[in-house]
């Protein structure tokens, strides 16, 4: 009885991962590890995207791989950037269902050695940034009565780590505005969720992927972020999982 219970589910699940065919979603920070994850996952499940990077040249590279992605360049240290890209991303598919809050960036420095400009990049990357596309798309998706702003938080949006004082900052503030937004929008039939991370295989703050794989006793993959954004947008239109902390297994260890 249960593995037919399994079963039914199993198809439900593919049956609603089917009904994101032609849903329109923007995702920035498409060039990275995890941003490209969530648009390869986007474009699997039939989602027209929109992607959004910083640099050119790995810009290219992913509408080489993707070619129905809609590319847009946007340096989020200028907010006029910002602005031009929640109504560009909305002209291109006349509105969005989904936006992937994901653009971040990390320095490691004490605060006493840290410079103004490196605080003041990660603000507007990791937060100024989603407050002007959640209140363009926002509002957008407040007027068709549906849609899903999902934010790349971090295990550094509830844990203090010395050296990253102005991300966890930067994290912390991601994760307030999360929650007070899915408060605000919930009425008006659109979910906000921060999927908080742990320790992933990135280039993030200049790492290497295959080091980190090897280096660390567990880790995630970025296509693990990407599957539980599926999940998320796979839930009834009652379920609303406003914040998922994702903690990888020490898979050595689970093997002896």
């Amino acid at each position: 009885m249960k593995s037919r219970n399994w079963r039914g589910r199993g198809r439900r699940l593919k049956s609603l991962i089917k009904n994101l065919d032609n849903k329109r979603a923007l995702v920035t920070g498409a060039t990275g590890g995890i941003g490209k994850a969530i648009v390869k996952s986007f474009v699997e499940a039939g989602i027209k995207v929109v992607a959004c990077g910083s640099d050119a040249q790995r810009l290219d590279g992913l509408h080489r791989e993707f070619p129905r992605v809609i590319i847009e360049k946007a340096d989020f240290n200028k907010s006029d950037e910002v602005f031009r890209l929640a109504e560009n991303s909305l002209k291109h598919y006349d509105n969005l269902d989904i936006l992937v809050n994901n653009a971040g960036i990390g320095v490691t420095k004490d605060v006493v050695d840290l410079e103004l400009s490196d605080y003041e990049s990660m603000m507007n990357i990791n937060l100024r940034s989603v407050f002007i596309l959640s209140k363009i798309i926002g509002r957008a998706m407040i007027s068709q009565g549906s849609g899903y702003i999902i934010n790349i938080g971090s295990g550094a949006s509830t844990t203090p780590i010395a050296g990253m004082a102005t991300y966890c900052a930067s994290k912390y503030g991601l994760l307030g505005f999360s929650e007070s937004l899915g408060q605000e929008l919930r009425s008006y039939g659109v979910k906000v969720s921060i999927i908080m991370p742990g320790s992933t295989a990135t280039h993030f703050g200049g790492g290497d992927p295959r080091k980190r794989i090897n280096s660390k006793p567990g880790i995630l993959l970025p296509e693990d972020i990407a599957d539980t954004i599926m999940y998320l947008l796979s839930q009834s239109k009652r379920a609303w999982s406003s914040q998922v902390n994702l903690r990888p297994l020490d898979l050595n260890k689970s093997q002896d």
